[in-house]
């Protein structure tokens, strides 16, 4: 227990620091009457054992207000002011020169002020409606145009995944002058079967099956026919286009398995046998 003057916890707003720990802490939370029967020298000692904070620049509390506790005590030294019992208002009450006890209800000029009890100086920038409001329309448009660049940059794919798109698609691209082509998925794309077998000295007949094992629609791959000899050597090669194929091969659906057949005319300076063999490699150009 502590005996301190209430003048003293009025002006540091109940703030002491205890003088055998240094501990901070609110004496008017434990606030209680002091006991008459207590000897005045036994006040004394406790008294001296609980002072209000000297130093505010070396307690943390102190450093970011270190002006809560810095007063000027109203009673001579030596002398004690007994607590009164009540709540903390009846304590800053005064009697005024006519006899009348001033209302606490009108701001005192002399009590010193918190730093957390001051109001700031006003919300951030970023906190006013308005700005909030231009930062919504602006991250709303950024929104859009990520979308509408994703849209673009995988029109293809949507279009093979959903051909109900396909004409919005086609009516985004007529803005932004780009085109909607069938999906290039040429690892969808697998040469099921081929043959190259002689017809004559310098005729031939390629056939080869093509089979989409995608789940969508996928564009035809041109291919690229290579004739080797003895010692598997190049020694011609030729570029077949889906035009070539055929009328409308240029897209072949899910599952769908191209079957072509080519005739190829092969005329060399030395002797035909020496074409041996062939490799078949198909790719988007």
């Amino acid at each position: 227990m502590f005996k301190v003057v209430p003048d003293q916890l009025r002006l540091s707003d109940g703030w002491v620091r205890c003088g055998q720990c240094d501990e901070v802490f609110d004496a008017k939370l434990n606030l209680q009457a002091a006991d008459n029967h207590l000897v005045s020298g036994a006040v004394q000692d406790l008294d001296s054992q609980s002072d209000v904070v000297e130093d505010p620049v070396s307690d943390p509390f102190l450093a970011v207000n270190p002006h809560a506790l810095h007063f000027e005590p109203e009673t001579p030294a030596g002398q004690l002011v007994e607590p009164q019992v009540g709540a903390p208002d009846s304590v800053d009450q005064s009697v005024s020169p006519q006899g009348s006890k001033e209302d606490d209800s009108q701001p005192r000029d002399d009590i010193p002020e918190h730093s957390f009890m001051r109001p700031k100086g006003g919300s951030p920038i970023w906190m006013r409606r308005s700005v909030r409001v231009l930062l919504s329309l602006i991250c709303l448009v950024l929104c859009l145009l990520l979308v509408a660049q994703v849209v673009l940059q995988e029109r293809d794919l949507i279009a093979a995944s959903e051909p109900a798109t396909k004409p919005v698609l086609e009516a985004l691209c007529s803005v932004v002058g780009c085109t909607v082509t069938p999906l290039r998925q040429i690892e969808s794309v697998v040469i099921d079967s081929s043959s190259f077998t002689k017809v004559r000295s310098d005729v031939y007949r390629l056939g080869f099956a093509l089979k989409n094992t995608a789940p969508i629609s996928v564009a035809t791959p041109a291919l690229e026919l290579t004739l080797t000899d003895m010692q598997d050597q190049p020694v011609i090669r030729r570029i077949f286009s889906p035009a070539d194929f055929g009328d409308k091969q240029e897209v072949m659906e899910a599952g769908a398995e191209l079957t072509i057949s080519l005739p190829i005319g092969v005329k060399m300076s030395g002797s035909p046998e020496k074409i041996s063999g062939y490799r078949l490699l198909s790719f988007y150009p």
